[in-house]
């Protein structure tokens, strides 16, 4: 039954955070429902209770220039960089690797971003970082990480390349007109 009443879930804004504990709260409630009917109802309760005390726990504002520790996803900014969903097919980040950002609600200001993004007056609501791990790209950290070590790499290769001696060009010349004697080859002490 939870599966058919995802989309609207989803789409009230819960994330996936907000159904932990849920059922065993509903279990564990003085008025357990009995019908299938009063189900929805009970879930519905739960989820608004934890939206509201995800939302309360959003507003407790950190100090500027904290020095506890930060968000690893977001930094605080309250979205992440992930590989756009038109680029993943199959699992896979294809070319032209571009990106997108999503909310993260990992952190207080992150929520605080999300719920500010939502309450806005004719406003989309972005995707979450838990509804794109879900729905479009489970490997999106492995898939970054790996984009920004090749970006590294290339920096890398352009750097030596750019530091080639001035003598290269006639390096080259010596080279192509067959005059090049290349040096010995060192011995292994």
């Amino acid at each position: 039954m939870v599966l058919h009443w995802w989309p609207a879930f989803a789409a009230a804004g819960f994330v996936q955070s907000d159904f932990v504990g849920t059922i065993q709260r509903i279990i564990t409630a003085a008025e357990t429902p009995r019908w299938p009917n009063e189900h929805l109802g009970a879930i519905k309760r739960e989820l608004f209770a934890a939206r509201d005390r995800r939302a309360r726990a959003a507003l407790v504002k950190t100090e500027p220039g904290a020095t506890g520790p930060r968000c690893p996803l977001c930094e605080w900014t309250g979205w992440v960089l992930v590989p756009h969903p038109s680029c993943v097919a199959g699992g896979q980040w294809l070319p032209p690797f571009r990106t997108g950002t999503v909310a993260c609600t990992k952190c207080g200001p992150g929520q605080r971003a999300y719920d500010a993004n939502c309450m806005a007056k004719d406003a989309k609501r972005p995707t979450t970082l838990e509804t794109y791990e879900w729905r479009v790209n489970p490997a999106w950290r492995e898939q970054m990480a790996a984009r920004e070590e090749a970006v590294r790499l290339m920096h890398r290769a352009e750097d030596a390349a750019a530091s080639f001696s001035p003598s290269f060009p006639r390096l080259a010349q010596a080279i192509a007109a067959g005059t090049y004697k290349p040096p010995a080859p060192r011995r292994a002490s």
